[in-house]
């Protein structure tokens, strides 16, 4: 049996994810518990509970079932967004261009043009966001490798083409006029571009002699040191990628931060 040959080659052993992988790609029998697409198409079963995994193995699955979990609740709300501002709207983007956009005629449009917040109903497209962290984007960013990048993102004008790059897609075929974030029980509309000036005018960038590959842009607020760190573009060991934006829950506070700093209107579900 092929889960028999799978116990008896990694029993009481620690193994990588390419050895379970190449031993699991040797064979094509099938054990209906677990599935694991293997390049091929041939899909082969096994319980991994049944074997003892080693702790990178199991870190690696609890990685990948927290971020699906993350990115299935972002689709979540971006599709309960679609029904109230765009019901014609049933697909989601899978590009790095805005996640939605509010319907043509949609009322809301009139209030935030009332309010200033935009300047033409033609400003629809939307980035979304919600929950603790901000993410902007994933992976290496050529501007901030190979030295020096400390003080290339310390420019105001280089610092302004990263944001308008990762978090309002302006290189893309629809670019976000608008950040919405999503409370839990309203959502808050900011001017994208509004918030890219604040940004650009006030964030500190700095680096720790511990974490020489980690920048860390500070914003001053009514903390008790005056100051506190909002903004980061770091290298997270434990998912083995970059990460731009407000990590580790600091993204909720940043926009109560600009709550208090720019132009926003907030709509209850």
């Amino acid at each position: 049996m092929f889960l028999e040959g799978i116990t008896k080659e990694f029993s009481g052993k620690e193994f990588t994810t390419k050895d379970l992988m190449d031993f699991i790609t040797g064979s094509q029998e099938t054990c209906p518990v677990f599935s694991v697409e293997l390049k091929q198409e041939v899909t082969t079963e096994v319980d991994l509970g049944l074997i003892p995994l080693s702790g990178n193995v199991k870190r690696i699955a609890s990685c990948k079932k927290v971020g699906s979990h993350h990115k299935n609740e972002g689709h979540k709300k971006e599709k309960n967004f679609n029904s109230k501002y765009n019901p014609d709207c049933k697909t989601l983007t899978m590009k790095a261009e805005s996640d939605c956009q509010i319907g043509v005629y949609h009322p809301i449009l009139d209030t935030l043009l009332d309010i200033g917040i935009i300047n033409s109903k033609l400003q629809r497209n939307t980035s979304n966001k919600s929950g603790g962290s901000i993410q902007l984007t994933l992976g290496n960013i050529p501007e901030l490798s190979g030295g020096g990048e400390l003080e290339y993102i310390k420019n105001n004008g280089n610092f302004k083409k990263i944001l308008e790059k990762y978090m309002k897609k302006n290189e893309s075929n629809r670019p976000a006029d608008l950040l919405v974030y999503d409370n839990g029980k309203s959502r808050l509309f900011f001017n994208m571009d509004d918030i890219i000036k604040y940004m650009v005018d006030n964030c500190e960038f700095r680096k720790t002699l511990r974490e020489t590959c980690c920048i860390k842009g500070d914003f001053k607020d009514n903390s008790k040191k005056g100051i506190r760190q909002y903004f980061t573009y770091e290298y997270r060991k434990k998912h083995k990628s970059w990460f731009l934006g407000f990590n580790g829950g600091r993204g909720e506070p940043f926009i109560e931060l600009i709550k208090n700093k720019i132009k926003y209107y907030e709509d209850p579900y």
